[in-house]
Protein backbone atom coordinates (compact mmCIF):
# COMPACT_ATOMS: atom_id res chain seq x y z
CA UNK A 1 0.00 0.00 0.00
CA UNK A 2 1.55 3.27 -0.83
CA UNK A 3 1.95 5.98 1.09
CA UNK A 4 -0.83 8.76 0.88
CA UNK A 5 -1.75 12.01 2.59
CA UNK A 6 -5.03 11.99 0.48
CA UNK A 7 -7.83 13.69 2.43
CA UNK A 8 -10.04 10.91 3.93
CA UNK A 9 -13.86 11.86 4.88
CA UNK A 10 -15.01 10.27 7.89
CA UNK A 11 -18.81 10.63 9.15
CA UNK A 12 -21.63 9.13 7.53
CA UNK A 13 -20.33 7.08 5.29
CA UNK A 14 -18.77 5.07 8.06
CA UNK A 15 -21.83 3.41 9.62
CA UNK A 16 -22.37 1.48 6.65
CA UNK A 17 -19.04 -0.67 7.78
CA UNK A 18 -19.64 -4.56 8.59
CA UNK A 19 -18.40 -5.70 11.96
CA UNK A 20 -17.50 -9.15 12.99
CA UNK A 21 -19.67 -9.88 16.40
CA UNK A 22 -16.64 -9.68 19.22
CA UNK A 23 -17.46 -8.86 22.38
CA UNK A 24 -18.72 -4.99 23.06
CA UNK A 25 -16.36 -3.67 26.07
CA UNK A 26 -14.97 -1.14 23.36
CA UNK A 27 -17.80 0.45 23.38
CA UNK A 28 -17.24 1.94 26.85
CA UNK A 29 -13.98 3.36 25.55
CA UNK A 30 -15.76 5.46 22.77
CA UNK A 31 -16.65 8.79 23.81
CA UNK A 32 -18.67 9.72 21.00
CA UNK A 33 -21.28 6.93 21.78
CA UNK A 34 -24.77 8.66 22.60
CA UNK A 35 -23.97 11.30 20.66
CA UNK A 36 -25.83 11.51 17.46
CA UNK A 37 -24.97 14.42 15.85
CA UNK A 38 -21.46 16.22 15.65
CA UNK A 39 -21.67 20.20 14.98
CA UNK A 40 -18.48 20.24 12.73
CA UNK A 41 -16.98 18.29 9.75
CA UNK A 42 -13.89 16.40 10.35
CA UNK A 43 -11.56 15.45 7.91
CA UNK A 44 -8.80 13.34 8.18
CA UNK A 45 -4.92 13.93 6.66
CA UNK A 46 -2.74 11.08 7.02
CA UNK A 47 1.16 12.87 7.03
CA UNK A 48 3.44 12.36 3.82
CA UNK A 49 5.78 9.99 3.30
CA UNK A 50 8.28 10.53 6.14
CA UNK A 51 11.62 9.22 6.62
CA UNK A 52 10.39 5.83 8.43
CA UNK A 53 8.29 5.27 5.64
CA UNK A 54 11.11 4.95 3.47
CA UNK A 55 13.13 2.35 6.16
CA UNK A 56 9.47 0.46 6.57
CA UNK A 57 10.03 1.30 9.90
CA UNK A 58 7.63 2.43 12.90
CA UNK A 59 8.55 5.54 14.63
CA UNK A 60 5.71 5.51 17.29
CA UNK A 61 7.51 6.56 20.65
CA UNK A 62 7.88 10.09 21.31
CA UNK A 63 11.24 9.98 22.98
CA UNK A 64 12.55 10.36 19.27
CA UNK A 65 9.88 10.83 16.85
CA UNK A 66 8.57 14.30 18.43
CA UNK A 67 12.13 15.65 16.31
CA UNK A 68 13.09 13.20 13.92
CA UNK A 69 12.04 10.59 11.34
CA UNK A 70 10.44 14.12 9.25
CA UNK A 71 8.62 14.50 5.69
CA UNK A 72 11.11 13.57 2.64
CA UNK A 73 10.87 15.63 -0.07
CA UNK A 74 8.67 13.14 -1.88
CA UNK A 75 6.32 13.51 0.83
CA UNK A 76 6.33 17.48 0.72
CA UNK A 77 5.31 17.39 -2.60
CA UNK A 78 2.38 14.64 -1.16
CA UNK A 79 1.11 17.24 0.82
CA UNK A 80 1.05 19.93 -1.18
CA UNK A 81 -0.63 17.98 -4.18
CA UNK A 82 -3.74 16.55 -1.56
CA UNK A 83 -4.51 20.22 -0.19
CA UNK A 84 -4.39 21.72 -3.56
CA UNK A 85 -6.53 19.02 -5.33
CA UNK A 86 -9.62 19.84 -3.09
CA UNK A 87 -11.46 22.57 -3.29
CA UNK A 88 -13.88 22.10 0.27
CA UNK A 89 -10.94 23.08 2.15
CA UNK A 90 -9.98 27.08 2.85
CA UNK A 91 -8.62 29.61 4.98
CA UNK A 92 -11.09 29.11 7.81
CA UNK A 93 -10.45 25.35 8.22
CA UNK A 94 -9.38 24.64 11.91
CA UNK A 95 -6.58 22.34 11.24
CA UNK A 96 -5.07 20.01 14.94
CA UNK A 97 -2.28 17.45 14.01
CA UNK A 98 -0.11 15.45 16.01
CA UNK A 99 2.87 16.81 17.36
CA UNK A 100 4.97 13.85 15.88
CA UNK A 101 7.74 15.97 13.61
CA UNK A 102 6.35 14.21 10.14
CA UNK A 103 2.30 15.02 10.71
CA UNK A 104 3.48 18.71 12.39
CA UNK A 105 5.24 19.12 9.26
CA UNK A 106 2.28 17.93 7.61
CA UNK A 107 0.12 20.12 8.78
CA UNK A 108 2.35 22.99 8.84
CA UNK A 109 2.19 22.41 5.02
CA UNK A 110 -1.64 22.62 4.98
CA UNK A 111 -1.90 25.61 6.54
CA UNK A 112 0.25 27.28 4.29
CA UNK A 113 -1.36 26.46 1.81
CA UNK A 114 -4.66 27.35 2.90
CA UNK A 115 -3.86 30.31 4.74
CA UNK A 116 -4.54 28.86 7.88
CA UNK A 117 -2.79 31.36 10.51
CA UNK A 118 -3.07 28.81 13.42
CA UNK A 119 -2.12 25.16 14.42
CA UNK A 120 -3.61 23.27 17.38
CA UNK A 121 -0.77 20.74 17.87
CA UNK A 122 -1.60 17.67 20.19
CA UNK A 123 -0.64 14.84 21.45
CA UNK A 124 -4.13 12.82 21.41
CA UNK A 125 -3.68 12.34 17.59
CA UNK A 126 -0.12 10.61 18.01
CA UNK A 127 0.83 7.10 16.37
CA UNK A 128 -0.41 4.34 18.01
CA UNK A 129 2.47 3.23 20.28
CA UNK A 130 3.96 -0.52 19.41
CA UNK A 131 5.88 -1.01 22.30
CA UNK A 132 8.72 -4.12 21.22
CA UNK A 133 7.64 -3.18 17.69
CA UNK A 134 8.19 0.30 17.67
CA UNK A 135 11.65 1.17 15.14
CA UNK A 136 11.34 -2.55 13.96
CA UNK A 137 10.38 -3.38 9.62
CA UNK A 138 6.47 -2.93 9.92
CA UNK A 139 5.71 -5.45 7.50
CA UNK A 140 7.50 -8.75 9.47
CA UNK A 141 4.78 -8.22 12.12
CA UNK A 142 1.74 -6.27 11.24
CA UNK A 143 -0.63 -9.24 10.68
CA UNK A 144 0.50 -10.46 14.32
CA UNK A 145 -0.86 -7.27 15.95
CA UNK A 146 -4.02 -6.74 14.07
CA UNK A 147 -5.38 -10.75 14.67
CA UNK A 148 -4.77 -10.02 17.71
CA UNK A 149 -6.61 -6.52 17.92
CA UNK A 150 -9.54 -8.35 16.23
CA UNK A 151 -9.42 -11.12 19.00
CA UNK A 152 -9.51 -8.47 21.98
CA UNK A 153 -9.48 -4.79 21.12
CA UNK A 154 -8.25 -4.05 24.95
CA UNK A 155 -5.34 -6.44 24.39
CA UNK A 156 -1.77 -4.94 24.83
CA UNK A 157 -0.03 -7.57 22.89
CA UNK A 158 3.74 -7.11 23.15
CA UNK A 159 3.18 -3.59 24.51
CA UNK A 160 1.83 -2.12 22.14
CA UNK A 161 -0.98 0.68 23.03
CA UNK A 162 -4.27 -1.19 22.62
CA UNK A 163 -6.84 -0.07 20.38
CA UNK A 164 -8.85 0.37 22.87
CA UNK A 165 -6.71 2.73 24.30
CA UNK A 166 -6.13 4.94 20.94
CA UNK A 167 -9.92 4.68 20.95
CA UNK A 168 -10.34 6.10 24.03
CA UNK A 169 -7.65 9.38 23.50
CA UNK A 170 -9.18 10.36 19.88
CA UNK A 171 -12.53 10.15 20.72
CA UNK A 172 -11.97 12.27 23.79
CA UNK A 173 -9.82 14.40 21.50
CA UNK A 174 -13.36 14.91 19.49
CA UNK A 175 -15.50 15.64 21.92
CA UNK A 176 -12.49 18.36 23.06
CA UNK A 177 -13.02 19.87 19.92
CA UNK A 178 -17.04 19.82 19.77
CA UNK A 179 -16.79 22.05 23.22
CA UNK A 180 -14.31 24.38 21.55
CA UNK A 181 -15.78 24.40 17.79
CA UNK A 182 -19.24 25.14 16.05
CA UNK A 183 -19.82 24.66 12.64
CA UNK A 184 -16.65 24.66 11.35
CA UNK A 185 -14.22 22.38 9.47
CA UNK A 186 -12.04 20.61 11.00
CA UNK A 187 -8.88 18.90 9.25
CA UNK A 188 -7.24 16.40 11.45
CA UNK A 189 -3.37 15.21 10.51
CA UNK A 190 -2.85 12.33 11.63
CA UNK A 191 -1.49 8.66 11.16
CA UNK A 192 -1.60 5.40 9.56
CA UNK A 193 -3.55 3.32 12.32
CA UNK A 194 -4.53 6.41 13.99
CA UNK A 195 -6.71 7.58 11.43
CA UNK A 196 -7.99 4.15 10.90
CA UNK A 197 -9.02 3.53 14.60
CA UNK A 198 -10.76 7.21 14.05
CA UNK A 199 -12.65 5.89 11.51
CA UNK A 200 -14.02 3.32 13.48
CA UNK A 201 -14.76 6.14 16.37
CA UNK A 202 -17.00 7.99 14.23
CA UNK A 203 -18.27 4.93 12.80
CA UNK A 204 -19.23 3.49 16.45
CA UNK A 205 -17.73 0.25 15.39
CA UNK A 206 -15.22 -2.06 16.92
CA UNK A 207 -11.35 -0.48 17.00
CA UNK A 208 -10.19 -4.30 16.86
CA UNK A 209 -11.45 -4.46 13.31
CA UNK A 210 -9.81 -1.76 11.64
CA UNK A 211 -8.24 -2.23 8.21
CA UNK A 212 -4.84 -2.46 9.51
CA UNK A 213 -2.30 -3.01 6.40
CA UNK A 214 1.44 -3.36 5.46
CA UNK A 215 2.15 0.23 5.38
CA UNK A 216 4.83 1.98 8.18
CA UNK A 217 2.68 4.37 10.31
Amino acid sequence: MAVSSELVLQSSDLEKLSVPKVERRWETYNHLFGIKDLKNIYLAMRHGESEANTRRITASNPAYALCSFGLTDFGIRQVCASINAQSFLDSSTIICCSDLLRAKQSAEIAANELGVSDLFITPWLRERFFGDFDALDYVEYFHHIHRRDNEDPISSYCNCESVVSVQKRLSEGILQCEKEFSGKKILLVSHHDAIQILECVFSKTSPGFYAGSPDAP
